[in-house]
């Protein structure tokens, strides 16, 4: 299967559907030979949550939905309620997972519908929450305030709630995401197909409308860098099987050389002597590591043209999926350049992009070069001594 996941209580029914035998909740499983829609934005999560909520109200309502990774491949976690089918009261509950690849996509799925008498997680709630009437239960939809749906986004809606109502159905939907999140596997041939990238187009025409001024550049593009205070930020897909990344950064002076080895900025030297270019780290973002240079480029001496931007790693870039850098706006958090490296393959070092000089300004050019010959290889082409 491209999706292994724990069966405990459940009975195979045939190649892709299960029952749970306790309370009749299906779980199905499909893989499927196209993309995922746009509606799965896994870049600008709040943009694929606008956009999921206003894809479901017309059925029912989106109640939450978060990117995730599973077994190193990114996809979205949704949770969504509609009318039960071909009855006059109760609820259907699904959780939803898409896993994203390039030309396929799989889904796993766990639905569980109301059974017997239902609305009681609904009245007990209302009651012990002091709501007055529909006014004080309906709630505006967290992630688009401005959608009405088939179905209300309501109090009811919160997981604060599922503790005090271990068996009903959204807590149960709830329940399956987190345990398949946690503990499912994937296929390594699944895995190893060709990562999910979204439309270019639709990705700068998104961000025009929202007012944040993106630039997502192709390899050898360049653009302006309209701040003096940036982070510069690396990421890639974390999971089981992907290398470590290390991140750097070397100043060049204007012969494309450092001046000394003091001029390159890496794990055991974080921070330039100048204080312009300095390490902030690795965090965990929703979809892997990110790691970030802070770049003051007024503060950058005269005599440096150029801040290369690299990268190193005990695998091969070829293990290393989702792999990018971005500009963003230290004091705003906008993002303004983006480079998705794709192209990578034996490498153990890459040179993903550059901050330049023009005529007194600066640009970040893509770069995606990559050295076979590791941090030690790449250092010495731009003059540093490696013992």
């Amino acid at each position: 299967m491209v999706v292994t996941f724990a069966s405990a209580g459940l009975q195979r029914v045939d190649e892709t559907t299960w029952l749970h035998s306790a309370h009749g909740d299906r779980v199905s499983l499909t893989v499927k030979n196209s993309p995922l829609t746009e509606t799965a934005w896994l870049e600008d999560v709040p943009a694929m949550r606008r956009n999921l909520a206003a894809s479901y109200a017309g059925m029912g309502c989106l109640i939450e939905a978060e990117a995730v990774v599973l077994g190193g491949v990114r996809g979205v976690a949704q949770v969504v309620k509609v009318p039960l089918p071909n009855a006059p009261t109760g609820q259907l509950f699904m959780a939803m997972i898409f896993l994203a690849k390039a030309d396929s996509h799989a889904m796993i799925g766990y639905f569980a519908e109301e059974r017997g008498i239902t609305g009681v997680r609904e009245a007990v709630i209302l009651a012990r929450s002091g709501a007055a009437g529909r006014e004080g239960w309906v709630l505006p939809h967290p992630y688009a305030p401005e959608v009405q749906g088939a179905l209300p986004y309501h109090r009811g809606d919160d997981p604060t709630w599922d503790a005090q109502f271990p068996d009903h159905p959204l807590t149960r939907v709830r329940a399956w995401v987190r345990s398949v999140t946690a503990t499912a596997t994937v296929d390594p041939a699944f895995a190893a197909l060709p990562d999910f990238i979204p439309s270019r187009a639709t990705f700068q025409g998104r961000k025009a409308e929202e007012g944040n001024p993106t630039v997502l550049l192709q390899k050898g593009a360049n653009t302006p860098v309209p701040s003096a205070r940036v982070r510069v930020e690396l990421g890639w897909q974390g999971g089981p099987g992907t290398p470590d990344v290390d991140v750097s950064a070397l100043l060049l002076a204007t012969a494309g050389k450092v001046r000394s080895d003091d001029d390159f900025v890496f794990y055991n030297q974080p921070v330039h002597r100048s204080g312009a270019v300095r390490l902030e780290g690795k965090r965990q973002d929703r979809t892997g590591p990110i790691e970030t240079i802070a770049v003051q480029l007024s503060s950058v001496e005269q005599e440096i043209g150029t801040v290369v931007i690299a990268a190193s790693t005990d695998g091969t870039f070829g293990q290393v999926r989702g792999l990018f850098v971005r500009v963003l706006d230290a004091e705003s958090g906008v993002e303004t350049a983006r480079f998705d490296a794709t192209s990578a393959t034996t490498e153990t070092a890459f040179v993903l992009g550059e901050l330049y000089r023009r005529s007194g300004a600066w640009k970040f050019r893509a770069v995606g070069q990559g050295y076979s010959s590791g941090l030690a290889g790449l250092a010495t082409d731009f003059g540093i001594t490696v013992d």
